[in-house]
Formats: structure tokens, sequence, C-alpha cells
């Protein structure tokens, strides 16, 4: 079960950051793709704080 969690998180982040860089391409307002990339950062960087090892 953790390692589809796992992979639906990846999942939205890529879908996440590669939608924000293609809203940021077309033409209209740029707040909401930027906020996208920003969400899937976020998600990146709370991933990346799950799978660290605990302390010692």
């Amino acid at each position: 079960m953790r390692d589809l969690l796992l992979t639906l998180a990846v999942a939205c982040i890529f879908a996440l950051v590669a939608f924000g860089i293609w809203g940021l391409r077309q033409p209209g307002p740029k707040l909401k793709p930027a906020l996208m990339i920003v969400a899937g950062l976020v998600m990146l960087f709370n991933l990346w704080l799950y799978l660290l090892p605990p302390p010692q």
C-alpha cells in the first residue's frame, strides 16, 4: 500500500510541474500555473522528508 501511495504522489508531482510549465507558456494569467509548480515542489519536499531515515 505504501508503494502505491508513493507512486501516486510522484505521478501527481510530475503532473503538477509539467502542466504548470505548460500553463506558463500559454497566453493569459500566470498565477495558477505558477501555484501549480509551487504545489508540486512542496509535495516533492514533503516526500523527501518522509523518505529520510529516522534520526538515531
